[in-house]
């Protein structure tokens, strides 16, 4: 009983993740080339808005370089698309809900 309590709120949680459209509006208006743009919404697409991630599982992610992936994640910070997470380490971040825009 307690198991489903727990996964009933995490679906919960995972509704509100951002839209596709809140994001790819943020990327228009960023007006970020292609290959930006695709690796940005492989990233969504690859984490939950709860978790937390850093520069790491975004290399993972996009099998690229931690400075690339460092770029990509202050590109994600200046669309206010992400948020640090304190208390995990430094340079932790989660995506925003869609009631926290």
């Amino acid at each position: 009983p307690q198991t489903l309590a727990i996964e009933g709120e995490k679906l919960a949680i995972h509704e509100q993740k951002l839209s596709i459209e809140v994001l790819n509006l943020a990327i228009g208006r960023k007006n970020y080339n292609d290959p930006t743009r695709n690796n940005i919404m492989l990233i969504y697409e690859n984490i939950d808005t709860n978790e937390i991630f850093g520069s790491s599982d975004i290399a993972k992610i996009l099998e690229c370089s931690l400075p690339n992936a460092r770029l990509i994640i202050s590109k994600l910070r200046d669309m206010k698309m992400i948020c640090e997470v304190k208390g995990y380490g430094k340079g932790k971040y989660r995506f925003l809900n869609q009631n926290e825009l």
